[in-house]
């Protein structure tokens, strides 16, 4: 069975990082992460794209804007 989430992320350095090393622990199913950096204006993005290098299972996405609670105007 194979697991997706995403985990959307800002201006989270100091418990990302210790909540996404969670994620690596022992696992009954295959799973992937995409971790949502929401214009985060601490280290939060290189934080996770430095995880990613290290699980290939993790990908991050960057959105340039903060988003907007899914508002379309």
């Amino acid at each position: 069975m194979l697991v997706n989430v995403t985990i959307p992320v800002y201006n989270e350095e100091e418990e990302g990082v210790k909540n996404m090393y969670r994620l690596s622990g022992d696992r009954l199913f295959d799973y992937g992460v995409t971790i949502a950096d929401d214009a985060s204006t601490d280290s939060m993005l290189a934080i996770a794209e430095q995880l990613a290098l290290g699980f290939p299972e993790i990908r991050v996405v960057h959105l340039d804007q903060k988003a907007q609670g899914g508002r379309t105007w």
